[in-house]
């Protein structure tokens, strides 16, 4: 899979394996402060959206290229 490529289904997934982590660390957080996250790094320019980011279930993200 390319580096920059659109990550749509993934977002749940990865938003699960933070909350787990979080959890066995002690630090209890729901999934809306994770989105709000990606949200605030999109607009930092860090990543793209490619739907206004309304709702994480309808919306793809991905590393803007030159971000890293």
């Amino acid at each position: 899979m390319p580096k920059f490529s659109w990550q749509a289904g993934l977002i749940f997934g990865l938003c699960a394996k933070i909350l787990v982590a979080l959890w066995d660390d002690g630090f209890h957080c729901g999934d809306i402060v994770l989105w709000s996250r990606v949200r605030a790094l999109e607009d930092e320019g860090v990543f793209e959206m490619k739907d206004d980011g309304t709702l994480m279930h309808e919306s793809s993200v991905r590393l803007r290229q030159g971000a890293v």
